[in-house]
């Protein structure tokens, strides 16, 4: 038997102190009592964008300014089989308040999460654990000393993320640069 494929937005709302809201479903909704960023489904005819900002309205009272499309899953539930668009939303109107949830909690990324999560919403928990910048090497293009002083302008500035994408270096020259990035 298929299952019927929803899709549905969530908000990943982050404050300027990097903690994230999450929502505890209420009795009654599937999962009751289970842990969610809050949102809902998109319905026909709207766009993701317009769902986001109607559910988070409904949701939580907060009118969203600005937002980014984040991650897509897709995940099989016993009763469907839901496609969330995460969003993370970087700016709003209002407190949140529950007005669909239980309760509410501000959470620091990489803590103690509190029990039960969404199954879904896992993956986006890791990856808030992650530096939210990355820096690309372009050592082919620029010369490897220049990129590793920017390398290091880069670290000593606050980056924590990098990617070595060297495919157009000699293999012994792009060895030799990863070896001095390292």
């Amino acid at each position: 038997m298929n299952k019927q494929e929803v899709d549905v937005v969530a908000g990943v709302i982050i404050r300027h102190d990097g903690r994230f809201l999450l929502g505890q479903r209420a009795p009654g909704s599937f999962y009751p009592g289970y842990w969610e960023f809050p949102g809902g489904k998109i319905e026909p005819g709207e766009s993701p964008e317009k769902a986001l900002r109607r559910e988070l309205k409904e949701e939580l009272g907060i009118d969203v300014s600005r937002f980014y499309p984040w991650i897509v899953r897709t995940h099989c539930y016993e009763h469907a089989r839901v496609k969330l668009r995460f969003f993370e939303v970087a700016q709003w109107q209002g407190e949140p308040h529950p007005h669909v949830h239980d309760n509410l909690c501000w959470l620091t990324p990489g803590q103690n999460m509190p029990s039960p999560i969404l199954p879904a919403n896992g993956p986006v928990l890791k990856a808030l654990t992650l530096p939210r910048r990355m820096g690309i090497t372009q050592a082919a293009a620029i010369g490897c000393d220049a990129q590793l002083a920017a390398l290091n302008r880069a670290l000593d500035a606050g980056l924590r993320l990098i990617q070595i994408r060297e495919k157009a270096l000699p293999t012994s020259a792009r060895r030799e640069f990863v070896r001095e990035a390292v």
